[in-house]
């Protein structure tokens, strides 16, 4: 992903192989939100996804088990800032990486799979959408959860992510 002209840009494959990029207004020009009702959407947003998640019988076990309960507060804090970063100004190619190297430090030992992986992207999405978070909203994160999937399953990439997207 880069920028051009201060907008969100993506580098989409296509059929012949040349990319095709998209350009879209950051999710917070659409909304028109400043930075404090911004915080507070993201914040909101994954506050519901972790209600669902940790009410999911499959998908608990990956968050308090190994990970504790006093550490969700410190996950949800980092995921809303991702969530911020996604609805922001561009992320170039050298940031995405980086982003992809400690996501797959991270989430490595868990050894995800993907049908577990597919269920948060749903909690995710039906959170959003409990919010009434508008298509544009939800897609820059619905993209990058399967932009980010092989740093997350690393165990399982290339998986089929039918479902997610």
């Amino acid at each position: 992903m880069g920028a051009r002209d201060g907008k969100r840009v993506r580098a989409t494959p296509t059929a012949t192989g040349r990319a095709r990029v998209v350009t879209r207004r950051t999710v917070v020009e659409l909304l028109e939100l400043d930075d404090a009702n911004a915080r507070h959407l993201a914040a909101k947003l994954i506050h519901d996804f972790y209600q669902r998640v940790v009410a999911d019988n499959q998908l608990w076990p990956y968050f308090i088990d190994q990970w504790g309960q006093d550490n969700m507060q410190a996950i949800r804090r980092h995921l809303s800032e991702v969530v911020l970063v996604l609805w922001g100004p561009p992320i170039d190619g050298k940031t995405f990486e980086a982003l992809g190297a400690r996501l797959r430090a991270a989430h490595e030992p868990y050894a995800i799979k993907p049908e577990h992986y597919t269920l948060l992207v749903a909690h995710l999405w039906s959170a959003a959408l409990e919010l009434r978070l508008p298509g544009d909203a939800i897609k820059p994160i619905l993209e990058a959860s399967v932009d980010v999937a092989p740093f997350v399953m690393p165990h399982h990439y290339p998986a089929t992510m039918e479902g997610v997207t």
